[in-house]
């Protein structure tokens, strides 16, 4: 019942956000054309691009929110999904040797994001 009403309060809250995105994309446009006419000057522009630039990130991240509950609602609802493998990935996963935490040896890169240690 939890992950039903955050996926609801997300979805109005991501419904917010893109009414305020829309609103300050307009209101971009209509001080762009105010400058190009004379009635105003660069920096209402400016200013206008600043509030969607800000209106913008906020609206993507409501919309992450938004699809983060859906899964979470998914999972609540008691679904799940299994990723069948590939014939290729299936017959590669039984020859090598599960002892080895580095037998693939991922680069060196996601080695040290993993916080892995392995042996040259």
């Amino acid at each position: 019942m939890d992950a039903l009403i955050a996926r609801e309060k997300y979805a109005e809250f991501q419904a917010a956000r893109q009414s305020q995105a829309d609103a300050e994309h307009t209101a971009t446009t209509i001080a762009l054309a105010r400058y190009r006419v004379g009635y105003s000057s660069y920096f209402n522009l400016i200013d206008a691009d600043r509030d969607l630039f800000t209106a913008e990130p906020s609206l993507s991240a409501a919309h992450l929110n938004t699809l983060l509950s859906t899964v979470q609602l998914y999972r609540a609802l008691g679904g799940g999904w299994q990723v069948a493998p590939a014939p290729e990935r299936a017959a590669a996963a039984e020859q090598k040797p599960a002892s080895s935490a580095c037998g693939g040896r991922p680069p060196a890169a996601l080695q040290s994001r993993a916080g892995l240690q392995c042996p040259p």
